[in-house]
């Protein structure tokens, strides 16, 4: 199955929703575009917001491994979608 095109925004969205499913991660728990305080134009990767306990991070670490291997993320400018 080929990887799927998303932004970064997306992607942003996709990690935060799969969290939030997780029930062992602390509410407060979230993605958010690295260096700190990006925006997705100018963000080159994506981190937790704040240290958690390790079950959590290995937690988060998985649902971004998994996350990788399914998304292809493309900058704004490029198309994405079916055209």
């Amino acid at each position: 199955m080929a990887a799927k095109k998303v932004t970064k925004k997306k992607y942003l969205k996709i990690l935060n929703k799969r969290l939030r499913a997780e029930p062992d991660v602390s509410h407060s728990a979230l993605f958010v575009f690295y260096p700190l305080g990006a925006k997705a134009k100018h963000a080159t990767g994506v981190v937790a917001n704040e240290p958690y306990s390790e079950p959590e991070f290995a937690i988060m670490a998985a649902i971004q491994h998994k996350a990788a291997s399914e998304f292809i993320v493309v900058s704004g400018g490029d198309r994405v979608g079916n055209g």
